[in-house]
């Protein structure tokens, strides 16, 4: 009715071709802006004293910059408490990294490569997650507006770079939809996994016990109802 339809594959709920469409899209205007945005102020192209990955690409050099060498450097080496300025590798999560380091095996010159590919799919993942939650709480019409919105802010750019903003949105999200669907643990495993990814991860557990209690408490509330007519 609104354009987006459920398919399933093998019995598994999978993204419906528009989401991805969507995704594609802002993706694409991302990437335009990006360029864009390095050739017309030049003082961002070059970037004196932060680090980059692609120098001499201006479509990916805004996708690998800035933390992103912290993160990189942690997936290939590990923690080693070295400094950079005014931060140490030690102040940043592992959850990330350690995905990254796993794309490390395969190509460890193309790993900002990786990263880039890592993040984009957890953003693609968590967009489908989020238009299955709201779906579920209110109508199709609201969470398809809800995942255009996200995908075309201007601060999704941190979900297509190498940061961990994608992987906190796939993982809290997952976390409070299988809360909703009373599967305590697996909830719980997710929230644990973003708390490992960003400091706020750690407010995921307490918003995802409450989501399953509350989704608890209706389906029993139902059941007195159903028990009753």
């Amino acid at each position: 009715e609104d354009g987006i339809r459920d398919y399933k594959v093998t019995g598994v709920q999978t993204c419906a071709l528009p989401i991805f469409q969507l995704f594609l899209a802002s993706r694409l205007m991302l990437l335009a802006c990006v360029y864009l945005g390095l050739v017309l102020i030049p003082h961002l192209a070059r970037g004196e004293g932060l680090w980059r990955e692609y120098p001499d690409n201006l479509i990916l050099d805004g996708l690998a910059r800035w933390d992103s060498g912290w993160y990189l450097r942690i997936a290939r080496y590990g923690y080693l408490d070295a400094a950079g300025g005014s931060q140490r590798d030690t102040a940043f999560f592992p959850a990330y990294p350690l995905v990254l380091s796993l794309a490390n095996l395969l190509s460890q010159k193309a790993l900002a490569g990786w990263g880039i590919i890592v993040s984009n799919t957890f953003f693609l993942a968590g967009l489908c997650l989020t238009y299955d939650l709201v779906k579920t709480f209110k109508s199709r019409r609201l969470a398809r507006r809800v995942i255009a919105l996200m995908a075309f802010s201007p601060a999704s750019v941190f979900f297509s770079a190498v940061y961990t903003e994608s992987m906190f949105f796939v993982f809290s999200t997952a976390a409070f939809r299988l809360a909703q669907k009373r599967k305590p643990y697996s909830a719980m495993l997710c929230a644990a996994i973003a708390s490992l990814t960003r400091v706020v991860g750690f407010a995921c557990v307490p918003f995802t016990y409450w989501l399953y209690k509350e989704s608890s408490l209706r389906e029993q509330a139902s059941q007195i109802g159903r028990a009753h007519v």
